[in-house]
């Protein structure tokens, strides 16, 4: 009990959505007295001795009233129900067609049929074929909610409303099941669970700090290509992106003619134009963001427009009720930049992507349970301008209870319109958009392990030319480092993962088809460490583990249904962000965990046999700790036809003589003689350091090159010439 009280006062104020009291609650009241049996007879399921010790926390009789919950109690209610093994599927609230309700949706973590790989012998592997299906009735698919054809009034949100109603009463319920004193509860924490609390919370801290800064990279730091775009006749260098085709939003762009900044301290987007011999001329064009966008921006420069999005909040208003803003300028004069359209959607601001010429935004709305009402379906209904979401474009994802949509939707900057919307009760945590799909994932957790995620749960939409439909759910163990840990080629999804089985933590790679369903799996990777890096290339797939040392593992995808580890490679540290760097060779970036002050190292890789995969040189960065690609792949400039990356880094000696310093590094590599600094400068001299180098941006147009610091300064340098400086201009 002991162990239990512990683990639960570590996490009293972080209880996942998967493992919520109404959830709980549901999944306890859905169960048929056979699965009861079933499940408690597994040996998966933890002894029932520990009901009736929970059950002792549950204390009555104080001033006749229970006071609130405390987060203690409520979790430890939840590990009791949990514990009997819970499981229920999608709760059906109607659909858009018979067809498309029956979406398979089968857990490839049933997988059963495994056979020891013999070509990989270093650490204990398995591999299987394509996962069996389980059959589990309802548990498949997915809701579609609604009509086709939509009178647009509040009865046509009925099912959502008893869904949310159904939700807040519950968790009233189980919060009066479970009510405690918060007396009573500090009393039942027994000195001895307390100093075990204490005796694990060191050594946990101690790692938590030793890995902070890679823990904050999730979601954020995967890498993309940087092709050299061709323009007006010049060679000039993009936005590092995911998926090459797929452009992301960021803080500073340039279309080979201009360069696009945005200052945060002014909230203007200020246009530079680009002279012959790296001269830059001072601002062109100014852009505003207010009066609309009053907090956040990134933007895209599509030919003569510029496509900029940010959150618009009321002051004094809750955050959580902000509403994403995109604004489109005509900027065919530069100088007078002219606005076209301003268009608002629910939610705050989490991401977005352009892709043939449209803009595909993604914002969370969270819908307050205390605040909802059936006939103001605003309440509980996301908006697209004035309008409601349609209850035809509303998904509930399977086993949902969550309280948060992820919103949505598509607009052509050209016409200045929105093309399509849509919205899914999801958490939406991971978001991952190929050339022809969008993946959202979010993390479920289990009783087993309350520190670390059960299943990850993923729905999958196509979109083309604007628009977009829901095609597929489906989930697999574990959880996902960022959105590098998953890659699509041919329609089929291949995923890297880590997660807990019989107590153990391992890593796996998975291969889905296009309904989400299980082709083949490889199992049981590095026991004890966590994947800190994937790169998909080709029909090859390269991911870093760490606890002590870094593996490289390669693993051979050219035949889906067996893919086979051929390549295994082990050096001190690991790299957290993994990029290709020319025929052969893979660039790894990360930390070097022999020294104490864990420095940032560069690592070459030797891919070109992936059987053979070799160190060809390490370069540690001494006094360096933090760097920006490690935070931001928007932040980092990689051309391999130049020989050139680069990125921001910070030197913190904040006891010594020289203080915290920022600098823009750009590197080059020779096989023979390893990497080499092409240039180093000092960046963010007027403004925070910690400031400078997470926006500072480097790119290239023609034979110069250009770093840029949104609230400071842009400095051009000649490659040719050794990269000599030629021009300094500040940023107003």
């Amino acid at each position: 009990m002991a162990d239990l009280e512990r683990k639960l006062k570590e996490e009293a104020l972080i209880i996942p959505d998967s493992i919520s009291p109404e959830q709980m609650k549901m999944k306890l009241d859905a169960m048929t007295s056979e699965e009861k049996a079933r499940r408690s007879e597994s040996s998966d399921i933890p002894s029932e001795e520990f009901a009736p010790v929970a059950k002792q926390n549950k204390v009555t009789g104080i001033a006749g009233y229970r006071r609130l919950i405390n987060p203690l109690a409520t979790a430890a209610a939840l590990f009791i129900i949990f514990g009997l093994g819970i499981a229920i599927g999608k709760r059906g609230l109607g659909s858009k067609n018979a067809s498309e309700a029956t979406v398979a949706a089968d857990s490839i973590a049933a997988a059963d049929a495994e056979a020891a790989d013999d070509s990989f012998e270093t650490e204990a592997a398995e591999e299987s074929a394509a996962p069996t299906e389980e059959a589990a009735g309802d548990k498949k698919g997915i809701s579609f909610l609604g009509k086709n054809e939509s009178t647009g009034s509040e009865t046509d949100y009925d099912e959502l409303y008893a869904y949310f109603d159904r939700i807040a009463g519950e968790q009233e319920e189980m919060l009066k099941e479970y009510a405690i004193d918060d007396m009573a509860v500090g009393d039942a924490i027994t000195e001895d669970a307390e100093e075990d609390v204490a005796d694990e919370a060191a050594p946990a801290a101690e790692s938590a700090q030793s890995f902070s800064r890679d823990a904050s990279q999730n979601g954020l730091t995967a890498a993309g290509d940087i092709a050299g775009a061709e323009a007006h006749g010049k060679d000039y260098s993009d936005t590092n992106v995911r998926t090459e085709g797929v452009m992301e939003g960021d803080i500073v762009k340039t279309d080979g003619e201009y360069i696009y900044v945005y200052n945060e301290s002014t909230e203007y987007i200020l246009i530079y134009k680009v002279c012959p011999e790296g001269q830059v001329e001072e601002a062109y064009g100014i852009i505003p963001l207010y009066p609309e966008i009053e907090t956040g921006c990134e933007f895209y420069v599509n030919g003569n427009d510029l496509v900029m999005i940010g959150e618009e909040r009321t002051i004094g208003e809750d955050i959580r009720k902000a509403r994403t803003v995109i604004k489109t300028y005509d900027i065919t004069d530069r100088d007078e930049p002219k606005l076209k359209s301003t268009l608002k959607q629910d939610g705050n601001y989490h991401s977005s992507r352009f892709v043939d010429g449209h803009l595909y935004t993604f914002s969370q709305k969270t819908v307050f349970l205390n605040e909802i009402e059936k006939k103001q379906p605003t309440t509980f209904i996301p908006q697209i301008e004035d309008d409601l979401i349609g209850p035809e474009d509303i998904y509930l994802q399977r086993n949902c209870k969550q309280t948060n949509y992820v919103v949505v939707t598509a607009m052509d900057p050209g016409s200045g319109t929105f093309t399509d919307r849509e919205a899914l009760l999801a958490g939406g945590s991971l978001l991952y958009v190929s050339n022809d799909h969008i993946y959202l994932a979010d993390e479920t957790y289990d009783w087993s392990n309350f520190m670390f995620p059960g299943t990850t749960e993923i729905v999958s939409f196509s979109y083309a030319g604007g628009k977009m439909e829901k095609q597929a759910e489906g989930n697999i163990p574990g959880s996902l480092n960022n959105d590098y840990s998953l890659d699509e080629k041919n329609g089929h999804l291949r995923l890297v993962t880590s997660y807990m089985e019989d107590g153990h933590r391992y890593n796996g790679l998975y291969i889905l088809d296009e309904n989400l369903q299980g082709i083949s799996v490889v199992k049981k990777l590095a026991e004890g460490e966590t994947i800190k890096s994937a790169r998909f290339l080709g029909d090859m797939a390269y991911f870093v583990t760490f606890r002590n040392t870094d593996p490289l593992f390669a693993v051979d995808l050219s035949e889906e249904t067996r893919p086979r580890v051929v390549g295994y490679l082990k050096i001190p540290g690991f790299s957290a962000y993994l990029h290709p760097f020319g025929e052969g060779l893979l660039l790894g970036i990360g930390y070097d965990t022999d020294e104490p002050e864990n420095p940032i190292k560069l690592t070459m890789f030797d891919i070109s046999d992936p059987e053979n995969i070799k160190e060809l040189h390490t370069e540690v960065l001494d006094g360096i700790t933090d760097a920006s690609v490690l935070q931001n792949r928007n932040a980092f400039y990689c051309r391999p036809d130049k020989n050139l990356f680069g990125f921001s880094l910070m030197l913190d000696d904040a006891f010594g003589s020289i203080g915290t310093l920022s600098y823009y590094a750009l590197f080059s590599y020779d096989k023979d003689k390893g990497f080499s600094e092409a240039l180093i400068e000092e960046v963010g001299e007027h403004i925070d350091r910690y400031t400078a180098t997470e926006t500072t941006r480097g790119l290239s147009i023609d034979d110069y090159f250009y770093i840029v610091t949104p609230m400071d300064k842009i400095l051009s340098f000649d490659i040719k010439d050794g990269f000599k400086k030629v021009c300094e201009i500040e940023i107003r």
